[in-house]
C-alpha cells in the first residue's frame, strides 16, 4: 500500500474535473472524503485549499500514478499548489 498526496487551489469555486490514467487499485479522497472512482471525475469545491490523497494498492495496480486536473466549460478554477 502506498499513498501520493497534492493540495489544489480552488481560485473559483464550483465543478472541478480530474483524469487519471487508470483507477486500477486506487482510492481517492478529497479532503478526507472518498470519491466515486472513474477514469474521469468531478466534485464540487469550494474556494480554497484542497487535499488530495491516492492510496495505491500495488498488488492490483502495475502502472505509474497520473492525475490531471481538466477544464470544464462551467466549472469552477483550480491549480496545483506547488510547496
Amino acid at each position: 500500500m502506498g499513498f501520493a498526496r497534492c493540495e489544489i487551489n480552488v481560485t473559483t469555486p464550483g465543478k472541478i474535473a480530474f483524469r487519471l490514467n487508470s483507477i486500477a487499485g486506487l482510492e481517492v479522497r478529497i479532503d478526507g472524503i472518498p470519491v466515486e472512482l472513474a477514469a474521469e471525475f468531478s466534485s464540487t469545491l469550494d474556494a480554497g485549499l484542497h487535499m488530495i490523497t491516492v492510496t495505491i494498492d500495488s498488488a492490483k495496480r502495475t502502472d505509474p500514478l497520473q492525475l490531471e486536473l481538466l477544464d470544464l466549460a462551467a466549472g469552477g478554477n483550480a491549480e496545483l499548489v506547488n510547496r
